[in-house]
């Protein structure tokens, strides 16, 4: 029977009935017909409130997690084992950087009616289901309501606390709020990030708007040249972004590495700096180069060859996307080593398009939150710009979950060639990304 349509929330008959019509195979569409709630109110409903059976076999025996084959980590569940953690399956339950293998999970649940209550399948299926069931459903909603309801309750103190501490990461170490949220260790951060830019904006912290990194306007955007003049040198030819596109569909596992470089203070910096992206973890590593130049790009190349071993490199630096800029313009030279091995495949952006690697983009921004432009790069060092990267790598990011680039780093890269990199973690409430962080004399 047709429900008024102005119930607002779904209540415990409602959802009876639901999972009734799932039972007899009813598409959303036609309970929506009969309870008189919209299709997609339905859809969120089975997808927020279904439970997960996990099979028996798969808590004892089986490691369900998609990082299994390269992760190295060991003793998550801190009782002293040596042993590393994929060889059992307790990480699953444990380890905050557990991801499930969608090969585990039934490939039905990603369309409607993304639950198994109608497949004859279900009591012989091995994979991971999901099920509606009304009464579990009700619960799980009534306690979702209770809990959104809840403020958080500080005292005077408590508050001020919150206040010191949070406004010391925003104004000094110029921190952004989710960075403070994710890394957060010491208890005070009572507040979702929404929250934390609630009470700036309202004037209730001590910290302002204006202390935020990107609170002030971009400059205005210069107009493009017109692209169709662009012509296609010789060196790119086979190495074109498009090129670049066809290389990774035919060849998914290799590894995909975005480089680039930054100036220093025109006509007085003589030296610069070679940025490498790792993008599957967004790993940053710099180079200091004595000039921009071919020859100083591919001796820095040629240096990491012999520093990680032709294997490594082959494997951790297959692919080189990068820009067209003159020092980047003998493409063969950083392909092929010395002894004429081939080391990686080099493909080029589109010209004026360096949006093409973003992640390297980004990472160049949080370079310029330390470094600002137009600064002699002449007067720092191969050592600072190291501390330099392993702030930027220690910083929780949003892509990964709240994990760093370093954290994620060491699901595709082994610690071996991490040390050798000179990759180190920040503790991340202790990341600076300002100019104190490098300061001078």
């Amino acid at each position: 029977m047709k429900r008024k349509k102005e119930i607002r929330h779904l209540d415990f008959e409602d959802r009876l009935d639901i999972q009734v019509h799932l039972k007899n195979f009813k598409s959303f569409t036609a309970i929506e017909r009969e309870l008189g709630f919209d299709r997609t109110t339905i859809s969120k409903e089975v997808q927020r409130n279904s439970i997960t059976l996990v099979p028996k076999h798969y808590d004892k025996y089986v490691n369900t997690c998609q990082l299994r084959s390269s992760c190295e980590l060991k003793d998550r569940c801190k009782n002293g084992c040596s042993k590393k953690c994929i060889s059992c399956s307790d990480c699953n339950n444990v380890c905050p950087y557990y991801i499930l293998d969608k090969s585990y999970v039934c490939e039905l649940l990603h369309k409607p009616p993304y639950v198994c209550n109608n497949c004859p399948q279900r009591p012989r299926c091995r994979k991971i289901k999901k099920i509606y069931e009304a009464k579990k459903a009700q619960k799980l909603y009534e306690e979702n309501l209770s809990t959104s309801r809840e403020g958080v309750r500080l005292s005077q103190e408590e508050f001020s606390a919150f206040d010191k501490h949070i406004t010391t990461l925003i104004s000094i170490n110029n921190q952004t709020p989710f960075q403070i949220v994710a890394s957060d260790n010491t208890g005070l951060i009572k507040y979702s990030v929404s929250s934390i830019y609630r009470l700036t904006n309202d004037g209730s912290l001590s910290c302002s708007r204006m202390d935020f990194k990107k609170a002030v306007k971009y400059r205005p955007r210069k107009k493009n040249k017109d692209k169709t003049k662009d012509v296609e040198e010789k060196y790119a030819i086979g190495r074109t972004y498009n090129d670049y596109l066809n290389f990774i569909e035919e060849n998914p596992h290799l590894m995909v590495v975005q480089g680039d470089t930054v100036e220093g203070k025109r006509k007085i910096s003589k030296s610069c700096m070679m940025t490498l992206l790792f993008k599957e973890p967004s790993l940053l590593k710099i180079f200091k180069l004595s000039q921009k130049r071919a020859r100083d790009v591919i001796k820095a190349f040629d240096d990491l060859e012999e520093l990680i071993g032709l294997e490594n490199f082959k494997k951790y630096l297959s692919i080189i996307l990068i820009d067209r800029g003159a020092e980047f313009k003998k493409p063969t030279d950083i392909e092929f080593n010395r002894k004429g091995q081939r080391r990686c495949h080099v493909f080029y952006c589109d010209p004026r398009a360096s949006y093409q690697k973003g992640s390297l983009e980004n990472a160049h921004k949080q370079i310029r939150d330390v470094i600002p432009k137009g600064t002699d790069l002449d007067l720092y060092s191969q050592e600072e710009y190291t501390i330099l990267m392993n702030h930027i790598n220690s910083l929780p990011r949003k892509l990964h979950n709240g994990n760093t680039a370093y954290q994620e780093a060491k699901h595709h890269i082994s610690r071996s060639i991490l040390n050798k990199l000179n990759c180190e973690e920040i503790e991340p409430s202790q990341v600076k990304l300002n100019p104190r962080l490098l300061k001078k004399k």
